[in-house]
């Protein structure tokens, strides 16, 4: 195995997501609109890894569907020290 596959690792997963959305928009004299949902989503995502020596570097990318929006895309960046 060559020096570069062993400390570049790659994952997706898979599996479900909680959610819960709530709010409301107020108008001049009284609530006009509210919003209180909740529910569970499939929901999907993909990682990169790399080491050098005790440091290590991550990203990865999350999505899962919620209704009244656009859904939810986490990014994520991580820096790790092992002793």
């Amino acid at each position: 195995m060559d020096k570069q596959a062993k400390i570049i690792h790659t994952d997706g997963k898979a599996g479900g997501a909680r959610w819960t959305l709530s709010g409301n928009l107020q108008g001049p004299n009284s609530t006009l609109l509210a919003l209180n949902r909740s529910g569970t989503s499939f929901a999907w995502g993909a990682g990169i890894q790399a080491h050098w020596g005790p440091i290590g570097g991550r990203l990865e990318y999350e999505h899962f569907q919620m209704p009244y929006t656009d859904g939810a895309r986490l990014y994520t960046a991580a820096v790790t020290f092992t002793f």
